[in-house]
């Protein structure tokens, strides 16, 4: 049961990048993508430091293993 929710819940995370670049291109960038997005979340401290430890957490749970 947990390795079918961890691999919906990857689906779900790349359904949701797609759907961001999808709606980005379709409106000719008036939304903005992926990159623009992580720019505007690296410009600050804070961004970066959530930035950091999500990507631990993230190695942590998935990489470790």
């Amino acid at each position: 049961m947990s390795r079918a929710l961890f691999l919906a819940a990857w689906a779900l995370v790349a359904a949701t990048f797609v759907g961001i670049e999808s709606t980005s291109l379709a409106t000719r960038r008036r939304v903005p993508g992926l990159v623009e997005t992580l720019r505007a979340l690296t410009r600050g401290t804070a961004g970066r430091l959530v930035l950091f430890l999500g990507w631990m957490w993230l190695g942590w749970h998935v990489f470790a293993r």
